[in-house]
């Protein structure tokens, strides 16, 4: 992977879902060290969003480096980067945004690195239950169609996708009835992928520096989010407890017949009333 300085990064970024942070207007020539640092490590559609709106306030990234994050991602997952090259580079992206909140959706891809690197940060999971993660994940699929906001989706989204669920293909998302067509496989292999990455993030989350708060209690637990970053609770952005909440949802896998043997499957328990 090619090389990056920290002043390289701090720039402003263009293209599709780039990602947000605090500095994008600029960045001082010397930055105060971190009040507090906290690095939220929940599955994509969790509350990642919310989360960093709640502590916009502070030094706040949402999604920061997110194509050059996935891009690595990938490379390390295909056996084109090593752990070290990985890790250097999360050095590398946390010294570039000095961030005090890092709320972003492929954290948890890193979080066995991130809590070697980072001895004093604390992590903030929020679990969300498998069927309502995965209706909601192919919900916001589907409300893009093939296009993202007018444009071709970046091949380095789509091979997240293919993270998650490797049958993925945007033309499944064509339109409802195309999606009735795959959802079942595509139902399996989501499942599958939180029944997974949910076990190795509550396996190595350190207890002693974790909160772990629901998504759908996000909004009913801003004191307990302040308190373990230790700043006022007046100083959040109670505004931003649910800032990406999905709007007219379609129950998809949560309709399926066969959802319970789905769910026993991956040891997920009984399916939702």
């Amino acid at each position: 992977m090619d090389e990056l300085d920290v002043a390289s990064l701090r720039t402003r970024r263009e293209g599709i879902n780039r990602g947000r942070w605090w500095g994008e207007r600029g960045v001082p020539a010397s930055l105060p060290p971190r009040r507090f640092h906290l690095i939220a490590v929940g599955l994509p559609k969790t509350g990642t969003t919310s989360l960093a709106s709640l502590f916009q306030p502070f030094r706040w990234g949402d999604e920061f480096l997110f194509p050059e994050s996935v891009e690595r991602l990938i490379a390390w997952r295909a056996g084109g980067l090593d752990r070290d090259g990985l890790r250097r580079w999360l050095a590398l992206r946390a010294e570039a945004g000095m961030l005090e909140l890092d709320s972003s959706s492929f954290n948890h891809y890193f979080l066995e690195i991130l809590v070697e690197l980072h001895p004093a940060a604390r992590f903030v999971y929020t679990p969300r239950d498998a069927v309502s993660w995965a209706d909601s994940f192919l919900n916001m699929v589907l409300r893009h169609s093939t296009y993202l906001r007018g444009h071709p989706w970046p091949e380095w989204q789509l091979a997240l996708g293919r993270l998650m669920a490797p049958s993925f293909d945007l033309a499944q998302f064509a339109s409802p009835a195309h999606l009735a067509l795959s959802l079942r496989p595509l139902a399996e292999e989501l499942l599958g992928y939180y029944a997974r990455e949910t076990a190795r993030i509550e396996a190595a989350l350190p207890p002693e520096r974790s909160l772990v708060i629901p998504t759908e209690d996000l909004s009913t637990s801003l004191d307990t989010l302040a308190e373990f970053a230790g700043v006022p609770r007046s100083a959040l952005n109670a505004a931003g407890s649910h800032e990406n909440r999905g709007q007219g949802k379609i129950p998809l896998v949560a309709a399926l017949p066969d959802l319970p043997d789905l769910l026993e499957q991956n040891g997920l328990g009984e399916a939702p009333d």
